[in-house]
Parts: C-alpha cells; structure tokens; sequence
C-alpha cells in the first residue's frame, strides 16, 4: 500500500488571481500542489523531501489543456516514482 495521499479543494468562486481549483499531491518523495486558474493558467509548486536543500521547483503554463495537464501530472507521478525532475519543472528565478 502507498503512503501518498491526494487532496482536491472544489472549484472556488474567485475570480482574477485567485485559483479556481487546487490539488495537493504528498507521497514519500515529492510534495506538490497545483493551482488551476481561469485561463486557463496553471501554477505547480513542489519539494523533493529528499533533496530539501534544493528549495522549490515550479513550473507553470497559459492557455494549459487537458491533455497538457495530464501530462503534467504524469510528470509529478514520475518523480514521486524516484524519476528524474520535468523539463517544466525548474528552480524559481533569484532576484
């Protein structure tokens, strides 16, 4: 049995930069959420716990499709797999 767990809070009535949907994804490796919002724009922030000194990774994408989304998600499975990191999913830019 996996020790991850999934988490989806319904659409948000929000409108302008508040996400409409948020899905919390938390397993042994990788911890991540993703931010849905009227766009469609999508927002990915995440941890690998076991490389907690890297910081965040983030990726993110307008006009973003269903496909494309699934895809995305298939990358963070991936990567709670223990699979190297998606291009998409990069360190934040420093000031």
């Amino acid at each position: 049995m996996s020790s991850e767990s999934f988490g989806l809070e319904d659409p948000l009535d929000e409108l302008g930069m508040d996400a409409t949907w948020i899905l919390r994804l938390s397993g042994p490796l990788v911890e991540a959420e993703v931010h849905l919002f009227y766009g469609p724009h999508v927002d990915v922030s995440a941890f690998l716990l076991e490389r907690l000194e890297d910081g965040m990774f983030v990726g993110g994408e307008d006009g973003i499709t269903g496909q494309r989304l699934v895809e995305m998600l298939d990358g963070l499975e991936q990567v709670s797999r223990g699979d190297a990191i998606p291009a998409w999913l990069r360190r934040p830019s420093g000031p």
